[in-house]
């Protein structure tokens, strides 16, 4: 439910700033989704600062803010040009079709994973 209102926010919030239009925006629409995608890496990869229970906080509602930064970033703004990270997700925009399969499939395979700690060598099995 939080995530449906986050996204209803995020799409008003979205409008009211094309509205407003500032040139500035530009700048923090190139910025929000890097910046983002740097402090989640940052909280998941550096087990002295995670939050508690950081796997669950990531699905109800702590690291919200930095998901709503990356989507906010993606989405842009109806007035501006696309970002250059918008622009090269684009590129693999028909993964979208595959995307619910894949997320299906890492469980499966993390069941099957010999052991309860993943490394690097479990994503490269998921590829």
């Amino acid at each position: 439910f939080h995530v449906f209102v986050l996204g209803m926010l995020l799409a008003n919030f979205r409008l009211l700033l094309d509205a407003q239009s500032k040139v500035w925006y530009r700048y923090v629409m190139e910025i929000i989704t890097p910046l983002s995608y740097t402090l989640l890496f940052v909280l998941f990869g550096i087990e002295a600062i995670q939050p508690w229970a950081f796997k669950l906080s990531a699905r109800l509602s702590i690291l919200l803010p930095m998901q709503a930064g990356i989507l906010l970033g993606l989405a842009g703004l109806p007035s501006l040009p696309m970002t250059v990270v918008a622009k090269l997700a684009s590129y693999v925009e028909f993964l979208a079709d595959y995307s619910y399969a894949v997320y299906v499939f890492q469980f499966i395979c993390l069941r099957l994973w010999p052991t309860r700690d993943v490394g690097i060598g479990y994503f490269i099995f998921l590829l």
